[in-house]
């Protein structure tokens, strides 16, 4: 989908876009750019046909500040950085969206929220944190987080997924989760202190890269020979 005309805006300050012409199933790479200065933003299309945010598609728009996918009915896809470095954003909604790539919101170090409908069959949400469907894999902390309250069943930490968290204090990992990914906490500069317990294996390299002020680890000993230095690259630790 090409934007034909730039978003009208209402009294109370939200936006709602309805321009579209149909060109194709998609917004295109790039498409939304940083002179459209939207902030409360709703795609309300009418054009049914979209499907799809393409990569990098809301790139660097730092007017956009909350943004409600509830009326996308056919709206299925959010590609890789899609909304990347949307500094503004402190909220997204994402409903009923089934095919995400969990790096759509990197480098917006406001967001602090990321909600999906507690019916929609690929993911779900805990306190703002974006799982998959049963739990048991966190996918995306929020950048604007300061805390972390684990869901109940996560098993595993995945790639990236507190990548840049820069407001993020300390972790408590809790028991039962099985396995932290490559570069799970890469770039968690606040970061000052971080539990894993017992039953956490890695899988991967560069854990906690670049976290410039973690400084206490409470590890396991049993988990400390089976990790490679590299896990703790430009960490301060004690």
């Amino acid at each position: 989908l090409v934007v034909t005309r730039r978003a009208s805006q209402n009294s109370h300050g939200a936006v709602t876009v309805v321009g579209f012409k149909s060109t194709a199933s998609g917004v295109k790479d790039g498409v939304f750019h940083p002179s459209c200065e939207f902030h409360s933003y709703t795609l309300q299309t009418l054009s049914y046909d979209l499907t799809a945010i393409a990569d990098s598609a809301f790139r660097n728009n730092s007017g956009l500040k909350v943004l409600d996918m509830a009326l996308c009915t056919y709206l299925n896809k959010i590609g890789t950085n899609a909304f990347y470095g949307c500094h503004n954003l402190t909220d997204i909604k994402l409903h009923m969206i089934e095919n995400i790539d969990p790096r759509f919101v990197d480098n917006c170090n406001a967001l602090k929220s990321i909600q999906v409908s507690d019916l929609n069959p690929a993911y779900s949400t805990v306190d703002g944190v974006l799982y998959n469907k049963d739990g048991s894999e966190l996918l995306r902390c929020p950048m604007g987080k300061i805390n972390i309250v684990f869901g109940d069943n996560v098993k595993t930490i995945r790639e990236y997924s507190f990548l840049y968290c820069s407001n993020l204090k300390m972790a408590k990992i809790p028991y039962g989760v099985t396995r932290i990914r490559s570069n799970a906490f890469e770039g968690c500069t606040a970061l000052t202190y971080l539990h894993i317990p017992s039953s956490v294996s890695f899988e991967g390299y560069n854990f906690f890269y670049r976290c410039s002020a973690l400084t206490d680890i409470y590890m396991a000993k049993k988990i400390a020979p089976s990790i490679d230095i590299s896990a703790f690259v430009n960490c301060p630790m004690k």
